[in-house]
């Protein structure tokens, strides 16, 4: 990652051969980045990957502020790459699109948890939720660490509601996507803005919208078991 970052560049050995050779060579498979749904929170032993150690260690130390090279920040950082470069995006296109629709109506937060409980796959709503718990935890300590849910959404929402930001679900607004720039600058915004808003209303009604006892007691399972229910 850099110098600065968890894994630091190795610069003892240098490549042997040509650029041309170095380029042909095999890249050796992470076993951070690049993992299936299935897999980010779990190992397939059911030991906890890397993306859940991190997670943890946000919500032990994320409520406090800390400077931009301090470990929650560096640690922060690696769940976003993490999460960013997950093969699909956590929510859904179809999911995506059913939370934005939600959002316009009134009786939005049991509406939600009617949509993630009974429409999301088993594996993304159990990453969307966790990822949730951490960001929930972040933002109860506003006051210490001035992030509130708004602030974390910002942060979060583009990794999380991939499709949305990517113009795969059809948003009211006025914007002609085939326009000029101008134009195309305000959609993005519009769709960065109703993801925010989305993110947040998740982690303002944490607690409304997930069942915490029913969903604990799913996640205990080990990951053999959710194999066959797969």
């Amino acid at each position: 990652m850099g110098h600065n970052g968890i894994f630091r560049s190795d610069t003892t050995h240098p490549v042997d051969g040509s650029f041309h050779q170095w380029r042909e060579k095999r890249p050796v498979k992470s076993l951070v980045v690049g993992r299936p749904i299935l897999l980010a929170l779990e190992d397939i032993d059911g030991s906890p990957s890397f993306l859940e150690k991190a997670l943890q260690f946000l919500e032990k130390y994320g409520k406090n502020e800390f400077e931009a090279d301090e470990d929650a920040h560096v640690v922060g950082d690696c769940v976003k790459h993490v999460l960013r470069e997950l093969p699909s995006s956590p929510v859904p296109a179809s999911c995506c699109a059913a939370l934005l629709e939600i959002d316009r109506k009134e009786a939005r937060i049991s509406a939600m948890h009617s949509v993630i409980a009974e429409t999301f796959p088993e594996p993304n709503r159990r990453l969307l939720q966790r990822v949730l718990k951490m960001m929930h935890t972040v933002s109860s300590n506003a006051h210490e660490n001035r992030m509130n849910p708004s602030a974390v959404a910002a942060c979060m929402a583009p990794l999380l509601l991939r499709p949305l930001l990517a113009g795969e679900c059809e948003l009211e607004d006025d914007f002609d996507a085939n326009g000029d720039n101008s134009a195309q600058l305000l959609a993005a915004a519009n769709a960065a803005n109703n993801a925010q808003a989305i993110i947040t209303t998740l982690l303002e009604e944490y607690d409304s919208i997930f069942d915490v006892r029913y969903s604990q007691s799913l996640d205990s399972l080990p990951f053999a078991h959710w194999i066959l229910i797969l």
